[in-house]
């Protein structure tokens, strides 16, 4: 699972801190070298820098069959061969075991904040620069933490990373306004999980749309179109890791027999492609809202 949310908790709870302790904040973001391939290296369309992210996470595939044949795999190994495949270029993540109950995997970015303050009239603003430098695999371990439990959970979160170095822009946080209304945060957050991660097996997607709607209805456009961006982000993530995990387990039917079951039926359950394609129609419904309202606003 990725913390792909437009915020994750941390960061939403020191922007939050911000506002009750100040006037007024400003907060910059910055996608370091550290957490992105060079531009040079990812040029092209989206649909390209997926494939190179595909690229990637096949070749993590085969050397994780090559350290282990069994569903575990040393910790150094897995990490040594993911920066075996994405060499020559650097990026800086590390494993490690920090689990929200029920999960088997998670990738978080790490950010780190410089705060600096200065008097514009009656008010004092903060400016925040919150550096993107890093990123946090977590998966279950055991023996000390020198072994990973379950290769598919790490294939699935290297598949994440190799999304997240491939398109910087889509780690970059974005708008901040509904930060600073714990409502508006709330209802965010509650429209992408609803979207993205919560498992609803027996809800009908004209129950989920109708919810969806009725969430962003209660959002300006512009954080709307925001909203729907990073779902969609999250939701082709999500369908990326889960085919090449599903991908992984059929090149081994007998070892991943009941597994093969369990997963086709919670991506089935999921219903990715029905998301993207409602997410998208929405998006481009508010898309063209926001640039009517800018060609009647330049057009006086």
């Amino acid at each position: 699972m990725a913390n792909y949310s437009m915020f994750e908790p941390s960061f939403s709870m020191d922007i939050m801190k911000m506002k009750n302790s100040h006037t007024f904040s400003v907060v910059r973001t910055k996608v370091t070298n550290f957490v992105r391939l060079p531009l040079d290296a990812i040029n092209g369309t989206e649909s390209q820098r997926y494939g190179k992210a595909q690229e990637y996470s096949d070749k993590l595939a085969e050397e994780l069959n090559k350290i282990s044949n069994q569903k575990s795999c040393s910790s150094a190994d897995f990490v040594n061969a993911l920066k075996s495949v994405i060499s020559p270029h650097n990026i800086n993540f590390n494993v490690e075991q920090k689990l929200v109950d029920g999960t088997t995997g998670t990738i978080q970015r790490e950010v780190n904040y410089n705060k600096s303050y200065k008097r514009l009239r009656n008010k004092v603003v903060e400016k925040t620069d919150a550096d993107i430098v890093g990123y946090t695999i977590n998966l279950k371990l055991k023996n000390k933490g020198t072994i990973i439990e379950d290769k598919v959970s790490a294939l699935h979160e290297a598949r994440h990373l190799f999304d997240y170095i491939c398109n910087p822009k889509t780690i970059q946080f974005r708008s901040f306004k509904f930060l600073y209304d714990t409502n508006k945060l709330e209802n965010y957050k509650r429209t992408y999980d609803l979207m993205v991660n919560d498992y609803l097996p027996f809800r009908s997607m004209k129950s989920i749309k109708k919810e969806m709607k009725n969430n962003l209805s209660k959002m300006e456009n512009a954080d709307g179109i925001e909203t729907l961006q990073s779902i969609r982000r999250g939701l082709k993530t999500e369908k990326n890791a889960y085919n090449d995990g599903n991908k992984f387990m059929k090149k081994q039917p007998f070892k991943y027999l009941f597994d093969i079951f369990a997963y086709g039926d919670y991506v089935r359950a999921m219903r990715f492609d029905k998301k993207l394609e409602f997410v998208n129609g929405l998006l481009s419904e508010k898309l063209k809202a926001e640039r009517d309202v800018l060609k009647q606003k330049y057009s006086k």
